[in-house]
């Protein structure tokens, strides 16, 4: 008999070594680190695709790929035989065999679990051969006394082997999907298919956790961190390029139409008139330095969107006063600015998150919303307790930000292709709807991940011992050697009374919190294009 087990943060001051466990066991399932997440979507999304062209996977090639997704997420490490178990009593729920077979599912034995959104559950049937009950009575006296042997302990943040499987299964089994042309299943009934609510939901959950993910990465060291996160940055919006230039199929625009169509692009992406203002001046600078390059345009309005959507954005959501040391007063200030901003923006946002958010006792964020302002004093025990409160509001606010983003940018983007008569199309890059919904993927996804890099730049701002700030060059501004750097290949000598067209990446500011009579000394320098250049400009 399956029987689903809640854990349940008690309402009491003591925390004993079991409430300790079970606590840090809901912490795992929202605070995996960054790198993890990144490669468990990676191997779903091509689990999916393999499942998804047609072939007919063998039983080895399908325990192989649950092992990989397994070793990807940290799960399942050295138990083999567990995962295979696993895998044989629940792969149903991972695949499906259209036919009369899969609706008599129950008379099979097989019972699917509840929506419990986003609450931590898991089965009594994790593996381990614990199926009744005086043999789960055991095993909780055995955890009680391994429990008192260790009660100064602090328990690593680690995911339990065993409850991985049931753990997935109650994630996937949540809403419909957002992209069901492709992810339905082939008309073969001969043929496996992967669910495609399974697959779209998990595919969305690692997405919301990876945000939390990445607050593992944070780092107290300054200025060299820093900057291999803002180049690693810039190194993926210049990936991107390639990818949206295969969906929208552009080769090159006039100057009367890329002058009216930047103007556009720039009301849809920057909310304030100046930003507007600036931005057309600044096509107009570039069309007028005679570019013909939607290439440069894209990277010029993709870098600047990302920077200032992330940048600014996140400094007038969650005022963080840069001066005042990262107390736990200071977390619980934040934890309830972001109940009051951030939870009700994504309801309504995102109603279906709603749903699973307060379905029964509220989900693990709930949970972990309540822990600091019933139980403060377990901020000194739990100090990634106090970590996951103070980044979830940004954690949270992520999803919103990035689909914001990426929806906005790719409507202008495809507003540039409304008029094939006045656009120049290249005939050798015209592709199928199919390859062009794979490349629309592919750029939301890179956008996603320099979205994600520069998010991360800014959780390290706030958490470094340095203070920092940012600027970005106007248009024709004067070039500085000391806080720019030209964008040109290095065989161009850029005079110093050379005018800035166009700024591809901002210059980041930096001085000690303890001498207030420092001065901010330039740590990244800003990456700009100058008056003049042509060909000479490098992307790779």
């Amino acid at each position: 008999m399956r029987q689903k087990i809640m854990l349940k943060i008690p309402r009491r001051p003591y925390f004993g070594p079991k409430e300790k466990r079970l606590l840090y066991d809901a912490i795992g399932v929202a605070h995996r680190e960054f790198t993890t997440v990144q490669r468990a979507i990676k191997t779903i999304r091509q689990y999916i695709e393999d499942a998804n062209h047609g072939s007919k996977p063998t039983e080895a090639e399908l325990q192989s790929q649950l092992n990989e997704m397994t070793r990807s997420c940290g799960l399942g490490k050295g138990n083999k035989s567990g995962l295979f178990k696993n895998w044989q009593k629940h792969k149903h729920k991972f695949i499906s065999s259209p036919g009369p077979e899969e609706s008599t599912s129950s008379e099979a034995g097989v019972d699917e679990l509840p929506n419990t959104g986003l609450n931590v559950a898991w089965d009594e049937e994790r593996g381990d051969g614990i199926d009744t009950d005086d043999e789960r009575q055991q095993e909780e006296e055995a955890e009680e006394h391994r429990g008192q042997a260790d009660t100064n302990k602090i328990p690593r943040v680690t995911q339990p082997t065993t409850r991985e499987d049931s753990v997935h299964q109650t994630e996937c089994s949540q809403r419909p999907v957002d992209l069901q042309d492709t992810l339905s299943p082939p008309q073969d009934k001969n043929k496996l298919s992967v669910k495609p609510d399974v697959v779209e939901f998990t595919i969305k959950l690692l997405q919301a956790v990876e945000g939390a993910g990445s607050a593992s990465l944070c780092s107290l060291d300054p200025e060299d961190d820093i900057k291999i996160t803002i180049d690693r940055s810039l190194q993926k919006i210049r990936q991107a390029i390639p990818s949206l230039l295969q969906v929208n199929n552009v080769a090159r625009l006039s100057f009367s139409e890329a002058t009216s169509q930047a103007a556009q692009l720039a009301k849809v992406l920057f909310e304030d008139q100046a930003w507007n203002d600036r931005a057309v001046d600044e096509i107009n600078v570039l069309i007028g330095a005679h570019v013909d390059s939607v290439r440069v345009v894209l990277q010029a309005f993709a870098a600047a969107a990302i920077y200032l959507w992330v940048l600014v954005d996140i400094e007038k959501n969650f005022n963080f006063d840069p001066n005042r040391p990262m107390t736990d007063q200071v977390a619980l200030e934040a934890l309830k600015q972001a109940q009051n901003t951030t939870f009700d923006s994504n309801r309504k946002s995102y109603p279906e998150l709603d749903a699973t958010m307060s379905a029964e006792d509220g989900g693990i964020f709930d949970k972990l919303r309540r822990v600091p302002s019933e139980h403060p004093h377990l901020f000194k025990d739990f100090d990634i307790i106090r970590e996951v409160c103070h980044l979830e509001g940004i954690a949270k606010h992520l999803p919103m930000l990035a689909d914001r983003f990426q929806q906005q940018l790719l409507d202008a983007l495809r507003s540039l292709c409304q008029s094939t008569d006045r656009l120049h199309w290249s005939s050798s890059k015209e592709s199928s709807s199919t390859s062009r919904l794979e490349s629309q993927q592919r750029w939301r996804k890179q956008v996603v991940e320099a979205f994600l890099e520069v998010l991360e730049l800014k959780i390290k701002m706030r958490k470094a011992r340095l203070l920092y700030h940012f600027t970005f060059p106007t248009v024709r501004s004067s070039f500085k050697r000391e806080s720019m750097e030209s964008v040109h290949s290095r065989d161009v000598v850029t005079p110093e009374d050379a005018k800035v067209d166009l700024c591809l990446r901002p210059s980041v500011w930096f001085k000690r919190r303890q001498n207030q009579k420092d001065t901010f000394k330039v740590i990244i320098p800003a990456l700009v294009s100058i008056d003049g250049f042509a060909a000479d400009v490098e992307f790779s």
